[in-house]
């Protein structure tokens, strides 16, 4: 799937992407961070696989990119402030 390196420096950023963009400070709303921290690394993974035509793909496989988007969420340590509680 991903570099494990590149999947640190993500998980690393994604807390100022939520806050520029969401108005979100991670720690506040920990459903909100969960859900978009699935749906962004989703959108990403679309757009690795993808290309430019990553908005067809990401609607034709919503489910599974977000349901490996949370296992990765869920089993890689770099992401522990984006998990459920």
């Amino acid at each position: 799937m991903r570099d494990e390196d590149e999947v640190c420096d993500f998980a690393c950023e994604l807390g100022s992407v939520l806050e520029r963009e969401f108005g979100v400070i991670v720690g506040q709303l920990p459903h909100k961070r969960y859900r978009h921290a699935c749906a962004m690394s989703a959108r990403q993974e679309a757009f690795k696989i993808a290309g430019a035509s990553w908005q067809e793909y990401f609607e034709e496989h919503r489910g599974r990119l977000i349901e490996d988007a949370a296992d990765i969420i869920a089993t890689r340590q770099a992401w522990v402030k984006y998990r459920r509680r």
